[in-house]
């Protein structure tokens, strides 16, 4: 949606904003925010296995909580895990 004098410039937070609530409009979607995005980010990332340390970077966070807060895994990928770990433990 980059139009006006702002076009090729940065975009602010205020900008994002602005720019979700008229796509928000245009589709009928009501609860989507750019936090979506972070969140959505996060738990692909775990999915993925990136390291904890490395997603609190990626995600600009000053504290793992927050991190955490941003990861929102399924239970299957959890069992996955779960059972992955199981496996190299009892494979010792």
């Amino acid at each position: 949606m980059a139009k006006g004098p702002n076009r090729g410039q940065r975009l602010t937070a205020a900008g994002l904003r602005t720019t979700f609530r008229y796509r928000r409009g245009l589709t009928g979607i009501v609860g989507g925010h750019p936090d979506v995005l972070r969140h959505t980010f996060g738990t692909a990332l775990a999915e993925a296995g990136v390291d904890l340390a490395v997603m609190q970077a990626v995600l600009g966070h000053a504290h793992v909580d927050t991190t955490t807060r941003h990861i929102h895994l399924a239970p299957a990928h959890v069992k996955a895990g779960f059972d992955a770990a199981r496996d190299r433990l009892l494979s010792r």
